[in-house]
């Protein structure tokens, strides 16, 4: 009965095939061409593929044709008349042969070929162009990998090719299923550009981009994303900002396509604080696989985590991203976990910042007192008090100092060598249809200066799931960060201070100011071993969902939803006996101040694509239509609060009053736009690529 039913079945196949040979119908009117030009115009308007040897097919006569709704044979008939060529139709394969060709055998049927394409990790490659070589007869994998096609006989070979890998050729013996492993080809993956929204063939794209892999980066820099990038991009560029030096917490500025009148710089010259580069209109986009994401964010980021990264700069990425990308974009994507045996990789990163003072070439205080003499600094000044008493005494108490051994290097006095290390745990595993990935970070960033550092801790979750032609990934994440600026204050309050004065009395307290010099005597030392601190921290939960269903091998929809939910706080206190101006106040019980904010935002954003990726014959169609909904909500509060009774009690419990009312500041932002992109080539000679976004 079984034996019966498969008879049944192939019979109904090679029925099929012959059905479609005999029903279909053409109509074709051409004049003096050749029958090459006649084979491709069938090709175009019906499911034929054809065999043949260009050296038979080359050396025959032009011809007319003019047929209307007529069957295929009869096309074929007319057109090889009077030639030594025959044709054999096998399944909706037309094989073109010379009558004493005794190397092509006449096929009683054709084979079928199935098997599965995977890289060498044994994930399984959807969209994989299995192409029979000599012909443009092929199909591509389904979502599982998957393929099935018919070749005319034993020992034609099939093409295995797909973007980022090695093009494999498999010579078919028989019918056994295919097991066809790729490799990855690094160059050809350099020739990808990945703008977001698709991956275009970097040949076809005719915007501007520069494409960044995992080990060019790490090459560069192991620890920050964004001073590596640009080492690779002239227009990519950080300006450097010498006076905050190697704060860890100072956010980079930085422009692509270059700075607007109204930056930073010109609205504050000083105001490199992270709520001031947060709104920097010089900044450009960040899109971490797919999302959006903040400067804070990319800054943060684990470089271990990062597959690729591509920068867009010109009114390509501005028409696939809007207003957004007037300063350029730089798209992320992050590495996926693989399928397997559970796999857990660990990753130490260690550095040593030390300070460099060698541009520094300073008198020393026996130096020092000797320029001074030599310039007339005491010497009488005329029409002052100055006399000659007062500047001999003046030169003894210095002549004291050195005496004494007193040689202070002022330069090196808020400064340290700090030992930075960053740990990365990837725990990843799974199997084919379902993948998953555990990781960890933690980042601990100390700056020269005393005191300073930027830690951060993350925990993240990727799960990679595919139901037959559905695939739903999700990336849950939560980050935790908390810095504090040195209390030593900024370095240049120590380069002007005297060599020859010391900064503690003989019990080892600070000077609260300075025994010599002239009006500017504070002590910067007193002011770093007051209470004071400037410090900041924030939590991040982070959801993206995104989900691929897989029509056929060349037809998607996909669909993205993320959540971001952000809360920070700062807290800033200056100690009550503090010299610096903030704290000048004639009542003692109104020094010392404490300056408090907080804020929270919670960000949606949300979009819905149709993907068209074919090849048909020698033309490559790309095309993405779409629409995307985004939605921001956000609040910050500040309050102030003066007169405390010492450094130790700086709660705002202990504040004698509140200098103004709690100050809050909501925002809230909706857009939503329409985008679509066409990448189309003819045999990747000739090029059209555009894209419109409304929003």
């Amino acid at each position: 009965m079984k034996l019966m039913i498969l008879f049944v079945l192939l019979m109904a196949m090679q029925v099929q095939a012959s059905i479609y040979a005999q029903n279909a119908k053409l109509s074709i009117k051409m004049e003096n061409v050749s029958v090459k030009q006649i084979i491709k115009e069938i090709k175009k308007n019906s499911e034929f593929s054809f065999v043949y040897s260009d050296v038979d097919i080359n050396g025959l006569d032009k011809r007319d044709v003019n047929f209307t709704n007529v069957a295929v044979e009869k096309i074929l008939n007319k057109c090889l008349q009077g030639t030594d060529i025959v044709y054999e139709i096998v399944d909706r394969i037309i094989i073109l042969k010379k009558v004493s060709d005794k190397e092509f055998p006449v096929m009683q049927k054709a084979i079928t070929v199935k098997g599965i394409v995977k890289d060498k990790d044994g994930n399984p490659l959807p969209g994989v162009s299995v192409i029979i070589k000599g012909t443009n007869s092929g199909v591509s994998t389904d979502n599982n990998g998957k393929f099935k096609i018919d070749i005319p006989e034993k020992g034609m070979t099939l093409l295995f090719s797909f973007i980022g890998m090695k093009t494999k050729e498999f010579k078919v013996e028989d019918n056994k299923d295919l097991n066809v492993i790729l490799e990855e080809d690094k160059k050809q993956l350099d020739e990808v550009v990945i703008t977001g929204y698709a991956n275009i063939n970097k040949e076809s794209f005719t915007g501007n981009s520069v494409s960044v892999s995992k080990e060019e980066l790490l090459k560069v820099s192991k620890t920050s994303i964004i001073s590596a990038l640009q080492a690779f991009d002239p227009s990519f560029r950080i300006e450097e900002n010498n006076e905050m030096g190697s704060n860890p917490n100072a956010l980079p500025e930085m422009y692509i396509r270059g700075r607007s009148g109204i930056g930073v710089k010109e609205l504050d010259a000083n105001n490199f604080s992270r709520v001031a580069m947060k709104s920097n209109p010089n900044l450009p986009t960040f899109i971490l696989d797919g999302f959006e994401v903040s400067i804070e964010k990319v800054f943060d980021y684990d470089i271990n985590r990062i597959e690729n990264i591509t920068i867009l700069k010109d009114a390509a990425a501005t028409a696939m991203y809007g207003s957004r990308a007037a300063n350029g974009v730089v798209v992320i994507t992050s590495i996926a976990p693989k399928s397997g045996e559970l796999h857990i990789s660990y990753s130490l990163t260690g550095s040593v910042i030390a300070p460099d003072l060698s541009d520094y070439n300073l008198m020393n205080a026996e130096e020092k007192i000797e320029a001074e003499r030599l310039a007339g600094f005491f010497d009488p000044r005329p029409g002052t008090d100055y006399t000659e008493a007062r500047g001999l005494k003046d030169y003894n108490e210095e002549l004291a100092q050195l005496r004494r051994g007193v040689d202070t290097y002022w330069l090196a006095q808020p400064l340290r060598t700090v030992a930075n290390h960053k740990h990365s745990l990837f725990i990843e595993g799974g199997e084919k249809d379902l993948r998953f990935g555990l990781d960890f970070q933690y980042n601990s960033n100390g700056g020269v200066m005393k005191e300073s550092f930027r830690n951060r801790t993350g925990i993240g979750l990727f799960i990679d799931y595919k139901l037959n032609k559905l695939q739903i990934r999700n990336y849950v994440s939560y980050t935790n960060m908390s810095a504090q600026n040195s209390p030593y204050g900024s370095f240049s309050d120590y380069t002007d201070k005297l060599p020859y004065n010391e900064f503690k009395d003989e019990d080892g307290n600070y000077f609260k100011d300075l025994p010599l010099g002239g009006q500017d005597r504070e002590n910067p030392l007193y002011e770093a071993n007051m209470n004071s601190h400037n410090k900041s921290s924030y939590k991040e939960f982070v959801d993206n969902l995104s989900i691929n269903w897989y029509l056929n091998d060349y037809l998607q929809i996909k669909g993205q939803f993320s959540v971001n939910h952000k809360s920070s706080n700062s807290d800033i206190f200056l100690d009550p006996r503090s010299n610096r101006r903030e704290n000048a106040n004639d009542d003692i019980s109104l020094k010392g101040s404490l300056s408090l904010s907080n804020g929270e935002s919670t960000s949606f954003f949300g979009n819905v694509f149709t993907s068209y990726n074919r090849s048909i014959g020698i033309h490559n169609i790309n095309f993405n239509l779409g629409a995307e909904i985004s939605s921001q909500e956000s609040f910050d509060m500040s309050q102030y609060y003066r007169g405390f009774p010492s450094g130790k009690l700086n709660s705002m419990n202990y504040a004698k009053e509140l200098v103004r009312n709690p100050m809050k500041y909501d925002n809230t932002t909706k857009s939503i736009g329409i985008i679509s992109s066409l990448n189309y080539t003819i045999n990747n000679i000739y090029l059209f690529d555009a894209s419109c976004r409304i929003d």
